[in-house]
Parts: C-alpha cells; structure tokens; sequence
C-alpha cells in the first residue's frame, strides 16, 4: 500500500531554495509516507529537485494553488473562495491522502479544513506564530487600518480552522494559549524538527581576537537588531555577523554607519542551513532581538551548538517559557544593557562555557532534532490510527522511535 500525505504550505518554496532553509525530511518525517502532495498556497517557482530532500524518500509532487487575495475575495469572504476552495478539494480527491499535514491555521489551513469535512481525512495543522500577539497586538487600527482590517479577517480562516482541526501543534508552548483561547479541542507543542545532520558542537570557548557575536534573524519589524549594533560602540574589541535579510536591511547598515561601527559589522543575506548549523561553533556569542511570542529555530540552532546566548526581554511580557536563566542571558532592549552582558561574557570564560555547556545538554533534551521528528512521527501514527484504524507495524518510521530515544537518553 503506498501511504500518501497532502501538505499544504504558504511559503515561498524558492525564497527557502535561495536562503538554503531546506531541512531533510522536514515534510515527511521518519520517512513514514511514500507520496507526498505538495499544494502551495501562495505561487513560486521552486524547483521540485530543490526542494525533494524535505520530503525524503517521498515521491514528491508539488501544485500551485495560490488563494485568492484579500481584495480579489472581498475580504476572505467564504463565498468568494469557494472556487479555490473546490480546486483544492478536486486535487485532494484524486491523490486520495491517508493524512492532511497544513502548515499555519490561515488560508492552508482553511484549505485542509475543507477538505477534511468533504473527503473524511483526519487534518494536522502547525501553529508557527499567535495571531492576536505578533500580528494583531503588533499592529493598531491607526494609522496602520490597513493591515489591521486584513488581519482581522485572517479570522475566518482561524476560526474553521481552530474548530475543525484533529491536532494543533504550535512551534512553542506559548500557542498553547492561544489554542486554550479559542476552543481548539488538541493541543501539543511540537517545536520545529531542526537540521538533523550539520549541528556541530562548540567544544572551544577560548575567545577570538576580536570576540565574534553572530545574529541570525529575518530584518522586520519586531525582529529588529539596531540595538545589538549600537552596542559595539562600547565593545572596540568586538565584531557583529549578521545572517538575514528583509524590509530593514539597509536601515541596519545605515544604524551601523550612524554608530560608527560598520568597519565591524558584517551583513550577510543568506546562508544554506547546512553550512550555517556548521558556523555556529566558530563564533563566541549569539544574540538577537525579538518582540515575537516564541522562541526562534535560530536560537534553539545556537542553544543545541552551546553557544551562550543573550537575548532580549520582551517589552509587552511575559518572556517565552522557553528562555529559562540556565540557558539564556536576558537583557532590556537597550544599545547599554547588551554591551554590558556581551562584557561580562567576554571578561569571564568559567560563566561564558557554563552558560554554553548547561545551554547544550537542555537544549538536547527539549529541541534536539531526532527528539523532534520522533515526536511528530509519534502523533502522525496516533491520529491514522484513530482515523483509520491502521495496523500500526504498517506506519514505522526508519530510525529509532521517541520512545527508544527516551528509555536510551532520559526522557524530558
């Protein structure tokens, strides 16, 4: 039998292609489907060569399906996508899926809500942000209505998608919240599955000459590293790399300019995933700024490597449940507070390699890259089961289950 999944995903599959974010296996974890129906809601022109390692040993087929826009849908409203809606139903209906995997409750998941109710499959959906903090609260009705109106209605995705959903799997604890908040019935953290082979550890906290900080972030909004670059005007003995791009790109490298530090900051747009979880280790600090409710796959990449981290307090609180003082330094968002958490690592190797060493083993037991496929691997089979009833010794996964890992490595 030939075990088939449909995915259905927003992303740009080529703006992941040109940053290298191509992570093995990360549609089809443990390798557990043998057809994998990749539907993108938004189009793009990725090559399915490029993108065949996320779905591993999968046969991989991918289909533009881009959903009709705020303004061609009238506002998203339900009658207006309902031609979209049965393109998608049609294309889910000849590929006959045992499993529906989307990624975001808005449109992909309306999407894979919709055809759950019409061909009876169960639906698993990951929650990658929280809609009422990082895009609602971020964003007031005035002067910014505009944006504030779409997200509004991002609700009638949300809410079909929050009451039809078999399982909610938000990337960090803090959806939980938000899945308590509105009704949705299963809930469970599954953080990111990570780079599982290019992870190197840091074995060496000896310092460089000058001291190497590296941020990994997107440049936007709420993701802003402007003071993390102020901070180097009282550090002389000190050089930034900064990975990522977007909207504040050339505001950064004008922050720098202004400060007088740009003859120490690099900017670098994008890096492969696997060369990148191989550059941590060569740097003696990671730090970076984020108002957004949730820890990034960034720093959990530089928490497995044993990088000690320093992080900011977020401003509209609480901090993450994830950023506990054994494995992350917190400061207020200040150019002042970063420069004097980065000297106090830098004066003292014994807390800057206690930091990096305790930062490691914690964050192998939660976040480890094989713990996390595991898990999904784990409730993929759960819900086939209660689905469709299936032999589970037919649903095996090729590497070693969650429960394996724990009774050989400690259980969390």
């Amino acid at each position: 039998m030939s075990k088939r999944l449909l995915v259905i995903i927003p992303d740009r599959l080529d703006d992941l292609v040109r940053k290298g974010e191509i992570t093995e296996r990360y549609y089809n974890p443990g390798n557990l489907f043998d057809e994998i129906l990749l539907v993108k809601t938004i189009a793009d022109t990725a090559d399915v060569k490029d993108v065949q390692k996320m779905a591993g040993n999968a046969k991989l087929t991918m289909v533009d399906l881009p959903a009709p826009s705020f303004k061609q849908s009238l506002g998203f409203m339900p009658f207006m996508l309902e031609g979209w809606v049965k393109q998608g139903i049609e294309l889910a209906r000849n590929f006959n899926p045992h499993l529906i995997r989307a990624h975001s409750n808005l449109s992909s998941g309306y999407l894979g809500a919709k055809i759950k109710k019409a061909l009876n499959v169960p639906l698993i959906v990951s929650l990658h942000t929280q809609p009422d903090v990082d895009m609602r609260g971020y964003t007031p009705w005035w002067p910014t209505w505009q944006h504030r109106l779409v997200y509004e209605r991002y609700k009638v995705f949300e809410n079909l998608t929050n009451k039809t959903v078999d399982w909610m799997l938000p990337v960090y604890d803090a959806g939980l919240v938000y899945c308590k908040d509105h009704g949705v019935k299963r809930a469970v953290t599954c953080y990111n599955a990570l780079n599982p082979t290019h992870i190197s550890l840091k074995n060496d906290y000896t310092l460089h000459n000058p001291v190497r900080i590296l941020c990994v972030n997107r440049l936007i909004k709420g993701k802003n590293p402007d003071n993390i670059i102020r901070s180097l005007k009282f550090l002389p003995d000190v050089e930034l790399t900064i990975v990522g791009q977007g909207e504040l790109a050339e505001y950064e490298k004008q922050v720098a300019l202004e400060a007088g530090v740009s003859d120490r900051v690099k900017f670098i747009p994008s890096v492969p995933n696997d060369d990148l979880c191989g550059m941590y280790k060569d740097f003696d600090i990671y730090s970076s700024h984020i108002e957004w409710w949730g820890i990034g796959k960034s720093t959990i990449e530089a928490l497995l490597t044993g990088l000690p981290v320093v992080l900011n307090k977020r401003e509209g609180g609480p901090d993450p449940v994830e950023y506990t003082p054994d494995i992350i330094k917190l400061v207020p968002n200040t150019p002042e507070d970063f420069a004097v958490a980065y000297r106090a690592l830098i004066n003292d190797q014994q807390a800057r390699e206690t930091l990096g060493r305790n930062a490691q083993s914690v964050a192998e037991e939660r976040w480890s890259p094989r713990r996390a496929e595991a898990r999904f691997v784990e409730i993929y089979q759960q819900a086939l089961v209660e689905a469709h009833g299936v032999d589970i010794k037919d649903w095996q996964p090729d590497y070693r289950s969650l429960a394996e890992i724990n009774a050989t490595e400690g259980s969390k």
